[in-house]
Order: structure tokens, then C-alpha cells, then sequence
């Protein structure tokens, strides 16, 4: 199947006029901003201005761009009830079926925001709805969009999910920085770790180690994935060979999980590690804006003597050219 985007002159709502997908037998959907597929002959011998052909990954970000733009723009205002309602998702694609919501929350204007409980009351939950944040645009992360009264009160009368019941346990030696393993056993008694392969395994890990294991909250467990997550990562990374060694500049070395998150790329030749006559801060940074090529930059030295709080993290070659490609995809549609 092929993916084609229709990108909108305008800048209000931030999200492409519609998307077509081309079936293998030749036939046509559209997507549009009423967030229906039709059938369609939208393509014709040659694409329009402002129009190309884009891969699955982001065709399905730019779906959900249309999804949550077009309903804030319909729904996120108090209905007849007095009400803004909100159904929560885990995943940002899963924005696009709402029967995969796991969650429904509603608040007044300027008043506290409740959640609805497994058991169909509203409770005070004391937290703010879930926002896309740009920069992490067509990366992985819960979402919310807004809905209507009529599609909450179905989803009320459905119910929510209630969350899978795990007894989480970590499994982490003082003396390492990284956890052995994070295990979760579920209802039926069968465990899994995550482990430094950052993968789920089938394991009886807990009762064989003779590192301490110990009983953890669900958001302790999932604290120790990503810090297992972004340290396996470091040491991935630096493991890289070739010419020069990237590095990403983050404002916290925790958002270095995701390099869609670096507020620059810079690179900076490897042999400046062995010649003691090379500056070692000497570097170059990439201009995402105009693209042409790199430039000499001093954010190692501003972060090394601390005049910038900023945190400068090693990412691959093949993480810079994707970070590229998403960034000329995103300027493609929205512009810089």
C-alpha cells in the first residue's frame, strides 16, 4: 500500500488537508479532515503542489495529527453538560480508533479533572490531560484527544479497562548502575523480566539470582525500564565506529531516550580524542532550518565550562540520519 500527503496552505489547525492511500489494485481512499476514509480519485497523472508519497510510519503520524487536531477544534470546548471530555490513549497511533482508549477523564473549565474508575463513578484525579509536545512528533507515548458528549457517554456506558493487574518486582545490585532485570508477574502466575536486551522474556529470574530482588509500584518499574532503556543505549552508542562521533544536545540526559528530543545534532571527528594538539572541543552542528551542511559550533566547550545547562549525549550515525529524514518529513508538512 502507498501513503500520499495533501499538506494544507494554512498553519491553523497543524495537520495535513488529507491523506490518500493507494491500494496494490489500484483503487483509492481519502482521508479528510471530517476523519472518514472515502473512496476516492484523488491521484491523477501527476501530484499537485504540496503533495508527495510518504512511507507507513509517517502517514500513520500524520492520520493522528489530523485526529487530534480536528477534534480539539470541534470538541474541546465545554458541551451542554458543561463538560470538556477526553479519552486517554497508551499509544499516540491509538488515537485513531477510539474504542482503544483505556481512559476517559472530563473537568469544567478552571475546575479539578476526574477520571472515570473501573467501577463507572468519577473521581478527582489531579492531573493534566495528556498534550502532544512537537518535538516528539511521530514518536511512541500516551495520548488524548477530545470527544464529544454523545461518544463519552458511550464509552461510559462501555466502561474503561480496568489496568492489567502485574506484582512488579526490580531486581537491581546497589553497586550497578543499570537493573539486572524488571520483573512482572502476572494474574496467572506467569513471570517475565525485561532485561538488558531490552526485550520481555519468560523467566523464573527472581527466585535464581543472587541479586537482591525487590517489591515495586508500577511507576517504579516502569522508572527502572527507561533508565535501563537509556543507559543500554549509551553504551550502544558509544560502541559506534566511524570517522566522527555524534552527539545529540538534550536539556536532560533522561530525554536522550528518544533522539527526536535533541535540541541539536553536532558531530566531531573521533581522531580529536588521540591528537593532544586538536582542540577536543572542536565540533560541527547541523542547521535543520536551511540544510546546508555543517558548521563550526562551541556547545561542547559552553557545556563542558557550564555556561549552558545543557547535556550533551552520544547518538549513532544511523540516528542522525533518522532524526533527518523525520525533521524534512515534519518541515515538508508544517513548515519550519
Amino acid at each position: 500500500m502507498r501513503y500520499f500527503v495533501f499538506a494544507a496552505a494554512e498553519s491553523v489547525p497543524r495537520c495535513p488537508l488529507k491523506v490518500v492511500r493507494l491500494m496494490p489494485d489500484g483503487t483509492g481512499e481519502t482521508f479528510t479532515r471530517d476523519l472518514v476514509w472515502e473512496r476516492s480519485d484523488t491521484l491523477g497523472d501527476a501530484l499537485p503542489a504540496g503533495a508527495w508519497e510518504t512511507g507507513p510510519e509517517y502517514a500513520t503520524a500524520f492520520l493522528t495529527d489530523m485526529v487530534v487536531e480536528m477534534r480539539a477544534a470541534k470538541y474541546a470546548r465545554p458541551h451542554a453538560d458543561g463538560y470538556v471530555y477526553h479519552a486517554l490513549f497508551r499509544e499516540r497511533a491509538d488515537v485513531l480508533d477510539l474504542d482503544a482508549c483505556h481512559g476517559l477523564v472530563r473537568r469544567v473549565p478552571d475546575e479539578a479533572l476526574h477520571e472515570l474508575t473501573p467501577d463507572g463513578s468519577w473521581r478527582p484525579c489531579g492531573e493534566e490531560v495528556p498534550a502532544f509536545a512537537a518535538r516528539r512528533w511521530a514518536a511512541p507515548g500516551p495520548a488524548a484527544v477530545a470527544i464529544d458528549a454523545g461518544e463519552a457517554a458511550r464509552l461510559v456506558a462501555r466502561g474503561v479497562r480496568a489496568p492489567e493487574p502485574f506484582e512488579w518486582h526490580v531486581i537491581w545490585d546497589e553497586n550497578d548502575a543499570i537493573p539486572a532485570g524488571v520483573v512482572r508477574m502476572r494474574a496467572d502466575g506467569i513471570e517475565e523480566v525485561f532485561t538488558r536486551d531490552l526485550v520481555w522474556e519468560r523467566s523464573d529470574l527472581r527466585h535464581h539470582t543472587p541479586v537482591r530482588v525487590r517489591p515495586a509500584t508500577g511507576q517504579e518499574a516502569q522508572r527502572a525500564i527507561g533508565e535501563t532503556v537509556r543507559l543500554m543505549n549509551l553504551c550502544r552508542r558509544r560502541d559506534e565506529g566511524g570517522p566522527y562521533q555524534y552527539y545529540g544536545i538534550f536539556r536532560d540526559e533522561r530525554d536522550a531516550v528518544d533522539p527526536r528530543d535533541a535540541r541539536q545534532i553536532i558531530r566531531q571527528p573521533r581522531e580529536n580524542d588521540q591528537d593532544p594538539q586538536v582542540n577536543r572541543w572542536l565540533a560541527e552542528t547541523w542547521n535543520f532550518r536551511t540544510e546546508d551542511g555543517w558548521t563550526p559550533t562551541e556547545v561542547l566547550r559552553q557545556i563542558d565550562v557550564g555556561s549552558i545547562n545543557l547535556e550533551a549525549v552520544p547518538i549513532t550515525p544511523a540516528e542522525f540520519e533518522k532524526v533527518l529524514e523525520w525533521t524534512r518529513e515534519w518541515q515538508r508538512a508544517y513548515g519550519n
